[in-house]
């Protein structure tokens, strides 16, 4: 009996409650002080990383970075400034483990890349990182084959020689 008395009590304090809500009382009188909480503090960006900072051309580049905030994270984007000057900037906000953000691709262009990380978080405090770099070169020589002449004969005089060669790198981007 004595828990139904008090059930009464709670449902009747919730219905007085609501009552004085309607009428405009304050609200904090009725249930304590209400603080709206800001969140003015950007993500931090730490231990970015490109592995390997010196790559041949053709084989991957993983560029990573640990990204964390105080609430959330809305979004986080790879800058990428190529040999030629041209910029990509993309979100890497789907390729995460954890705290670990990454991008994990090929690079067409042989030179120096420059590279930076910004972050946003859900408030839209932002961040950007600073810049870092890697490298993509042709360290695969050339392969040559030679058609004629075919070896092991004796030749004099005047003699042309074919052969082909071919590259993994065909020096458009050179």
């Amino acid at each position: 009996e004595l828990k139904n008395i008090q059930e009464m009590e709670e449902k009747f304090r919730a219905k007085e409650s609501i009552s004085k809500i309607k009428r405009g009382e304050d609200v904090e009188k009725l249930f304590g002080e209400y603080k709206e909480i800001v969140d003015l503090s950007p993500p931090s960006i730490e231990d970015i990383d490109a592995s390997p900072i010196s790559q041949n051309f053709g084989e991957k580049v993983n560029i990573s970075c640990t990204v964390v905030d105080n609430v959330a994270i809305a979004d986080v984007f790879l800058n990428i400034t190529y040999p030629d000057g041209s910029h990509s900037n993309f979100s890497i906000k789907q390729n995460k483990t954890d705290d670990t953000y990454f991008c994990d691709k090929t690079y067409s262009m042989l030179g120096t890349y420059d590279f930076y990380i910004y972050a946003v978080d859900t408030a839209g405090n932002g961040i950007a990182s600073d810049a870092s770099h890697f490298k993509i070169e042709d360290n695969t020589p050339p392969t040559i084959n030679i058609i004629y002449p075919a070896g092991n004969e004796s030749i004099s005089g005047k003699v042309t020689i074919k052969w082909n060669a071919t590259d993994n790198y065909d020096g458009k981007n050179i």
